[in-house]
Formats: C-alpha cells, structure tokens, sequence
C-alpha cells in the first residue's frame, strides 16, 4: 500500500524569553490540575474605596498539589512588601488553594492609577506581575496553570519551558478568536490560525510579532491530536471561568491538497511534520514571512529569518529518510529561496510510494574551557536535569562560579562545572588540585563521576601533587608515592583520590587512595546510602586491601575495587581484582543490593574466573572481562573473559532492569565471538566498536556485535535508557560509520576535513536491547579532532554527552548556550539530546489499561506463607487489558523474583520471569528500579502499585529481616517513587500501601506528588493483600478513583 511523505521542519526562535503575554501568565510547575471545576468559586470581600470608586479585589488559584511550598508577596509601588492570606472558606474546592488579594485595604491601599507588582513562589520557581489599576477600577485575577517538565528549585519559567514538551492548548474564548489552538514555546508564543502561524516574542519594549503565512492553502479547521492530562484552567477579569482542554500536537489535515502539517515539540522548541499522500507534488508546499527576509545559512543549511521589527527566526536544516524494505534511506533535502521571497523544499530522488520523514534531534552543545587545553572525562545529570561534567584543564583563566579553589595550582589541574539544563548557564565551576598534575596517569585518559541520590557530586581520578586538597576525617589525607615501588620514577607515580562534592560544588570530604607506588582510580558508583563504588588500578604492593576480600593480594599491576563509607572516613571493604600480568577495572556500576558489576582489561590468562563463566579462554594480547562482586566483597558471583585473539578493551558497563549488563569497549579481534542476529557479527577493520549484553547470572552471552567502519573506533561509555535502548558515546575516524539517516551530524569531520587517522569524529549510538540493530546513531565533530568521552541519561531519557574538541564549530551550538564559541587550544564540549525522549515516547504504546505492580516483601516467616496462594489468585485475575507485574522476596537467600504473569502459569527466565537474586526490599533504589522497569517495559493509560507488607505509620513500611530488618522509610519511599517515576513525569495513578498504621496524612502528604490516589488503611489487621480481587476490579478498567475506591471497600 503507497505510503506518504513527511517531512519535519523544527522552528527556534532566537529571542530571550519573558513570561509576559497577551494571555494570562502561567508559571510551569511540576504537576497538571485535573478534575478541577472553577464554575462556582468563592470571591474574596471587595472591601471600601472612597465614595464613587468602583470595588478592585482578586485572589491567586494554585494548584494543591504544589501549595506545600507557596508564597506570594504584593507591594505597591516603593511600598513594602506584604505577603497575600490564604483565603479560608468551606466553599473552596479540594483541587486547589485560594490567596486574598486585599488590595484596596490596609496595608496595600491601592488606588485607582496605581501599581501592584506580584512576587509568586511555588516550588522554589519564581515569577513577579504587575498590574495597574485603570481608571474605570476592576479586578486582577491571577491564575498560575502548570506544564510538565523537569523540575528545579532554582529554575525560571522560561528555563522550564526551555526543556518541557509543548502543550497545544484549545482556545475557548480565552484568547483572539483568530487562533484556535496556542502553545507557549521557550521564546514565547505561538498563535495556530487556518492561515499560518503568529509567533510573538515579549521584550522589553513590548510585544515583537512574526508571521507565518502559506501559499495558496485550503480554508480548513484546525484539530488538536492526543489530549493530555490536565486542563488549563483560567480566572479572568468579572469572574470569567475557562477550561481548556490540552494537546500533543495540532493538526492542518488538509493544508493542501493530500497535504497535513502537523506542529508538536519538546524542550521548548516547535517542529512541524508534513505528511504528503502518494503523487502529491513537494512543489505545493511554499510559505513566505511578511516583514521578513529569508536566507539559507551555508554551512548548516538552516533558514534564517530576520525581521524589519528585530525579531529573528531559525530553523533547522531538514534532514530527510524513507522507511523501506531493507531499513531508513536517506534521501537529500534543502529548503529553497523562491524569487518572489517564499520559501520550500527541494529533493532529491525518492520513491514516491514511501514516507519521507526529516527530524533533527540534537538539542544544544557549548564549548567549556579557557587559554589552554580543556578535556571533559565524564559527566551525570541530577533528578532536576542538571548537567555535572569532570575533566582536566591546563587553562589559567577557566570559567568559575561559586568555586571552592579559585586558581589553577599545577601545570594540570581538574574542575567541576555544572550547567542547567538548558545548556545556557553555568551553576558553579571550580578547580580541584594541588602543585602536581591531575591531568591523567601515564596509562589512562581517564577519571569517573557519579550523582547521589541527594544531588552530591562523586568524583575519582588520580594526582600528583602532595597537596591535593583532602579533608579532615577522610580514610586517607598522605600522599604515598615518593619511593615509587613497582619499577617506576617517581614523577611517573600518581594516588588516586575520591572526592564528594556538595551539590552546590561545595567540598563535602576528600580522600585520598593507594600505596607506595602508581594507584588511579578509573571508575566510580554510588549507592543510595551514599557509599563510593570505586575501580582503578594499583602497582603499589601495599595497597591498602582489606580482611576476607576477594583478592587480597596485590600484584604489581592489578585492578582494585573499593567501597568508602558514606562518610568517606573508612573503607568498608577494598579489593584487588588480576592475575599474573596487567589489569585494570576501567567502569563499574552498583545494583540496588550494594553488588558492584566491573569490567575492564586484563593480560593474566590466570585473571579469577567463575565456574560458570560463558568464555574461559584468554585470547592474544588484552582481553576485556566482566565480573560481579559481592555485596560485601567477598567473593565473585561471576567472572568472564570477552575477547578474541587480538586486543580488546572495556572501557563502560550498565546495569539493565532485569539484571543483564551491557559491556562495551574497543577490539581489533577478528574473532571476537558475536551471536547470531546481532546488527554487526563482521569485524570491519582496525578498531572497531562492540557491545555485549550478559546474562543477569553470568553464565550467557545474550548477544555480541561489532560497530565500526573501515578505520578505528573507541566507545567509552555505555548507559540505559527507560525504553531500553542501549546508547553508547566514544569516537570513529571512519567515514563510513553506520549512522542513521536521523543523524543530528551526517558528515564525519569537515566539509573540506573529512575524518582520517587521528583525526576522529565523536559518535553517539543508539542500540536496540536484543542487539540486533541501531536505532540511532550520528557523528558529533567539526572539521578538527573530537572525542567523546561521556554519556548521561537524564530522567526524560534526554541524553548527554562530554568530551574534547579543538573544532572551530559544532552542530548544535547556537547563540543561546552557554559558551557558543571556541576558545584556545582544544575545548571540553558538552552537548544534549532529545532522541532518547522523544523516540521513548513515540515507541511506548499504551497497550493496556492497567499495568498493576506488586511489590511483596515477604522476607520475613508471617507474611511468606501468603506468597504462593496470592499469586495463585493473580494467575486466575490475569486479562488481556492487565499488565500484572510482581517483584517477591520470601525468607529464604537468593528467592527474590521478578515476573510477568500469566494466565497460563507458563514461565521461562528471561521471557517472563526473572531471577534477582537476594534482593533488599528495604532499599529505596530497589523499588525505583521495579517501578521503572515497569512502566517502561509495559505501559499503559493507568499504573497501580502495591506495596505489600508490615506497616509503621510514619516509620516506614516494607521489613526485610534477612537484610538486617531493613525497612523503606517515608523519606525513602518518596525518594524511590521520586527516581521511579522520573520525578513525577510518568505518575502512579494508584498507590495501594497494603500494610498496617500506613492511612496517616503524613504519608499521604510525602507522596502526593508523585501518586493521584492513595489507599491506606490507619488500623492493625486490615484486610490485606487481596490480590486477586484487586486484579479482577482493575479488569473492568475502571478510572483511578474508581478503582481506588473498589480497592478500598
């Protein structure tokens, strides 16, 4: 069946943003109002004017859910400021929370022809009104509506608006009649009329306006696709009430022709998609910018627009591809300057009966560094959507912020640097470093970073300056290396550190780490009591090991794995992990049990491996390993060689939800062993990339593949995303890289520079989980050297990456950023994109109407013996419209167990049940883990958690007594539903507390955010863990309430 063309245009405006608008303002915030009528509303008392004046009063609508933290101050003119009463009445409705504006009283006393400016906190984001009281007098009614996006204290609207998804409100008399559909971009607003488009940009002289106009279109109505949760709701003046409905996206069905537009966005900016039927003429589409002039910009092909007004419009370079049989076929694609100023397409050749989709996904780059070399190593977003990057600079004059050493103190110093997440500020930025080098070791380009579960900084590296800055009270504050034992100078010999910072960037301790000879840390993890995961590599016979380890012999060049106290004072255990020759761990991450998972080199064909171990056999010269160590260090649960005759190098490795870990590295093995169905099973010269995926026992290699081209590639770090895609950064000097026809960056270096030896591109790779192909991937580089180092997932699935680069230009840095410009010698870059969100969201389809989680922590003897006939009644309510999930933990050892139920009873690992070993179901990060994996492995329009077991009230629910009667607190049960749901952005639309004493408010209260309805009982000896009948109510598909309420009777 023919197929149609699209193409998407994505449209920025180049203007900064205030939130003054010819509508009401809106202040974003975390959460959306639902379910709230604003028919009958109270009104606050008018109170008195002088004779003859009319009555001015108002007040402030909030929504409740974010009114914990609310302030709101109103002075008139150069008076004092006086923050508004809450407006008390039974009257006022449950949804939201009412602020009197008593303006004509004492002690604002406004008056007619004066000025009341408005200062409203919520949530820490602030915004301030004015309003001036006209002649004729009236009333100033204030309504702050939300939109989703990540949530920072410190952040601004318009810094949330920069990063949210766009929300196509309906227009139901609120604005011009002219418009029926608006959104509130990150540069201001954009008006839909059956014309074209109205985009206004408020400044500080007023309102600047650009027009959109098409060529020729059909008259047609507009219609708004996917609604979304959450009206927007309105107060006008004269007690004018509105409630409009919002929308993913707007739709011109039939702009021309067999001709739709349909406009959507995220992070603020708006992208428009036209679909064309088969043997429609891409000629149609024209469009021209009344009072604007049009220009292609020749290096990036985009369409800049200026305006007679000032204003200015870009729009990104269309990058074209069709869906065909054997995969995305790129198809060339440029906008055209026609004489009479308007502006279309040109094409290419392309196959009429397919779809043609353009989509450019990079979000930002900046440049970061000073008057020398800049390197950035690594790098980690927060729950807020800060960036956090570490790296090296021989840069006297770096940018600082806040810093807590001001001055470069060697030849080579570190720095800490955090952006917002919009790329455009610097948060803070320090040095770290004494009178030596902290640059790298002889052996390693490289030092690893890490973010608390309470936003602290974890850092790990090595120096050479004695005076590294330590604290007092840290495991280890004397530099060690001056005899330099194992065969080196002693101007070759660093200590490794480990260092914690606050989340201001402020020193928390600092530690350093090793013997009497070479020690660097490579790798570093963090668990969520805030204890250091640290790997790297020793030459140093005394390294300080520790008693019943693994490996507590140290050779003379082995890897290490440590783990510090939270308090960074101790270590709780430390290890050394090799053989005869060289080894080094170079990554390592940690699972919710305190198990840390390790990878790295090793020359020693005697390296420790397990019994069960899938490759046994040590190759030619190097050969990367994977290994899990137990939680207390004392033994290895698994060990493994990945390897083949040549060389090979694990440079990251990630922890998938199920247990499986994903490995990546370099290798010049013709050999090394690949699976069948993988993307690439052929080695394809010098270096290439691989990817192997583990089995969570160790004993299976679920699949193996190379990436690469004709010269050589390097990956060095790998992360999981919630969809599950496998993203992988590192470099490629080969033009012909496997990239996607969605590149953000299809050229590898220059126009004039295409990529050689030594002369890489950064690349970023999507992979898909069974391995089996790529669903994104593009090079990141301009026309010099640029690598690429480090890679983050934020809690959007928005994705981040550092490196180096002494390019004069990347793709992505514009003018808004915050360093849009090359400074000496070789820059740090950082760069983010949106492909991880937005391919999340067009994958995931809602399939069921209820995915139920039940979380049964049955690791104690009462509750156990409930555990097989309740999942009994699960297996008999099981219907095609449920997801029922179930993560147990019974009082036996390694019985924790993670499965999909079914009707039949018929369960195979790995399809639909998992083993987890001995899990903690006290620990916060081990129910985020199940609630992510849920919701992002079967989603659908309704989500219900249970937690099922011994209840505290306020102390906590969830006892695991064979972890040391560990519990989940109420500060950790909001901190688990926090990381679980993306910080609110995917919601729990029932949360049942199936346990005693849990029915208190303030339970309740330190959930709301993240949960729409919670069912809890205040009384010993409710009637728990009916499971069945749960399942069965959720059958129905009943709304949330009602099935809270099923739940509840």
């Amino acid at each position: 069946m023919p197929r149609p063309l699209r193409l998407i245009i994505p449209l920025t405006l180049l203007v900064a943003l205030l939130l003054v608008t010819l509508l009401p303002p809106m202040l974003p915030v975390a959460a959306q109002v639902t379910d709230c009528t604003l028919d009958t509303l109270p009104r606050p008392g008018t109170g008195t004017l002088p004779p003859g004046s009319p009555a001015i009063s108002g007040y402030v609508v909030v929504n409740q859910q974010v009114m914990v933290d609310a302030t709101i101050m109103a002075r008139v003119g150069s008076g004092s400021a006086v923050e508004l009463p809450l407006l008390s009445s039974p009257s006022v409705p449950a949804c939201a929370k009412f602020y009197e504006l008593p303006l004509n009283q004492a002690p604002l006393n406004l008056q007619v022809g004066q000025t009341v400016t408005f200062e409203v906190s919520v949530s820490g984001l602030r915004q301030s009104f004015a309003y001036t009281v006209p002649s004729g007098g009236g009333r100033f009614d204030l309504t702050l509506a939300t939109t989703a996006g990540c949530r920072a204290p410190t952040q601004t609207a318009q810094q949330m608006l920069a990063q949210a998804d766009l929300r196509f409100e309906q227009n139901v008399g609120q604005a011009d009649a002219a418009a029926p559909f608006f959104a509130r971009t990150a540069a201001g607003m954009a008006f839909f009329t059956p014309e074209g488009l109205v985009l206004q940009s408020p400044t500080a002289n007023g309102v600047q306006q650009a027009t959109l106009e098409f060529i020729g279109a059909q008259t047609m109505e507009l219609s708004g696709e996917q609604e979304l949760a959450g009206p927007s709701n309105y107060i006008l003046a004269h007690a004018q009430t509105y409630q409009a409905p919002n929308y993913a996206a707007v739709l011109y069905r039939e702009l021309y022709p067999g001709v739709a537009l349909r406009y959507d966005g995220g992070n603020g900016r708006l992208k428009g998609t036209y679909t064309l039927a088969p043997g429609v003429d891409p000629a149609l589409l024209r469009w021209r910018y009344p009072d604007g002039t049009p220009e292609v910009v020749a290096d990036s092909g985009d369409l800049l627009v200026n305006f007679a007004n000032g204003m200015q419009l870009r729009e990104s370079a269309p990058i074209a591809w069709q869906d065909g049989a054997t995969g995305q076929l790129p198809v060339a694609v440029a906008f055209a300057l026609h004489a009479d100023g308007s502006v279309g397409f040109t094409l290419g050749a392309y196959d009429r009966q397919l779809p043609l989709i353009i989509d450019p996904d990079l979000m930002w780059s900046t440049f970061f560094g000073g008057n020398s070399h800049d390197w950035a190593w690594d790098v980690a977003v927060d729950a807020l959507c800060n960036v956090y990057f570490v790296g090296a600079t021989r840069s006297s004059d770096l940018p600082l912020h806040n810093p807590f050493q001001d001055e470069l103190r060697g030849d080579n110093d570190l720095f800490v640097a955090s952006l917002t997440p919009d790329g455009s500020t610097l948060r803070f930025s320090t040095y770290i470093g004494g009178s030596g080098n902290e640059l790298t070791s002889p052996d390693h380009n490289r030092m690893g970073m890490a973010i608390g579960l309470d936003g602290s900084i974890y850092i790990a590296g090595a120096t050479q300056s004695p005076d590294f800055p330590t604290t007092p009270g840290a495991f280890d504050r004397t530099f060690r290396t001056g005899t330099c034992t194992g065969g080196r100078e002693p101007e070759d010999c660093y200590d490794a550190f480990v260092t914690k910072l606050h989340p201001d960037g402020t020193l928390a301790y600092s530690s350093l780490l090793g013997g009497s000879g070479h020690d660097h840390a490579l790798a570093i993890a963090v668990d969520a009591q805030g204890r250091a995961y640290v790997g790297g590599q020793t030459l140093s016979p005394d390294f300080p090991v520790t008693a019943d380890v693994a490996d507590p012999i140290c050779g003379s060049n082995e890897g290490f794995v440590v783990r510090f106290n939270a308090a960074g004072s101790a270590l709780e255990y430390a290890t050394c992990l090799g053989g005869e020759y060289a080894d080094a761990v170079t990554a390592i991450v940690v699972d919710s049990a305190g198990n840390a998972y390790v990878s790295g080199d090793t020359y020693s064909p005697d390296f420790p491996l397990s019994p069960n171990s899938f490759d046994t056999s040590h190759g030619g010269d190097a050969d990367a390993f994977v290994a899990k160590l137990a939680s207390d260090g004392r033994s290895l649960i698994y060990s493994s060689f990945i390897g083949g005759s040549g060389g090979d190098h694990s440079r990251g490795i990630a922890l998938a939800p199920d247990g499986s870990v994903y490995v990546t590295g370099n290798t010049n093995s013709p050999d090394l062993p690949t699976t069948a169905g993988s993307f690439d099973p052929t080695h394809n010269g010098g270096w290439d990339g691989f990817l192997v995926r583990v089995s969570a026992d160790g004993r299976t290699r679920l699949f193996s593949t190379f990436i690469g081209g004709e010269l050589d590639e390097v990956f060095r770090d790998v992360e999981v995303a919630r969809d599950g895609t496998v993203y992988l950064a590192g470099w490629s000097e080969s033009n012909d890289f496997p990239i996607t026809a969605d590149a953000a960056d299809a050229i590898c270096g220059g126009p004039d520079a295409p990529c050689r030896a030594e002369y890489p591109d950064g690349v970023l790779v999507g992979v898909q989980p069974d391995g089996s192909a790529l669903s994104y991937a593009t090079y990141l580089g301009g026309e010099g050297q640029d690598w690429l180092y480090g890679l983050a997932i934020d809690a959007a699935d928005a994705i981040y990456v550092v490196g180096s680069t002494d390019s004069g230009s990347l793709p992505g840095v514009v003018s808004s950023v915050y360093d849009p410009v090359r400074n000496l010698g070789r820059d740090a870059l950082v760069s983010r994109f949106a492909i991880g969100a937005a391919r999340a969201e067009a994958q995931i389809d809602p399939v069921a109407d209820w995915t139920l989680m039940f979380y049964i922590a049955g690791d104690n003897q009462d509750i156990a013996s409930f555990l097989h006939e309740k999942q009994r009644e699960l297996q008999a309510a099981a219907r095609d419209n449920l997801r029922i999930l179930v993560l147990s933990d019974g009082p036996l050892l390694n019985d924790s167990m993670r499965y999909l139920v079914e009707a039949n009873g018929i369960y195979q690992d790995g399809v639909n049940r998992w083993p987890m070993g001995e899990l903690n179901m006290g620990d916060p990060a081990t129910l985020s883990d199940f609630i992510a994996w849920g919701q992002s492995n079967y989603p659908a329009n309704h989500y219900y958690l249970n937690i099922a077991n011994h209840g505290g009230g306020t102390t906590g629910i969830a006892w695991d007594e064979t972890s040391q009667h560990d519990m989940l607190t109420i500060d950790q049960l909001r901190s688990a539903l926090r990381e679980g749901t993306a910080n609110g952005l995917v919601r729990i639309d029932l949360l049942h507390l199936d346990a005693c004493l849990m029915g208190m408010f303030e339970v309740a209260f330190d959930v709301a955010e993240f949960a729409d309805y919670v069912v809890a009982s205040q009384n010993l000896g409710w009637s728990l863990f009916a499971f069945g009948e749960y399942a069965q109510a959720a059958g129905a598909n009943p709304s949330p309430r009602q099935l809270a309420a099923e739940v509840a009777r």
